[in-house]
């Protein structure tokens, strides 16, 4: 990032590695539960 210097930045970046990292979570949590909405529909 270029604005490194600025007050406020890091804040911003820590906020959207943590809405990042919920967004993955999510992700592979609804990945998991997947297959099993699969098989129970057979």
């Amino acid at each position: 990032m270029i604005w490194k210097d600025e007050p406020g930045v890091d804040f911003l970046d820590v906020r959207i590695k943590k809405q990042a990292e919920k967004f993955v979570q999510e992700t592979v949590d609804e990945l998991e539960t997947f297959p099993l909405s699969l098989e129970t529909n057979l």
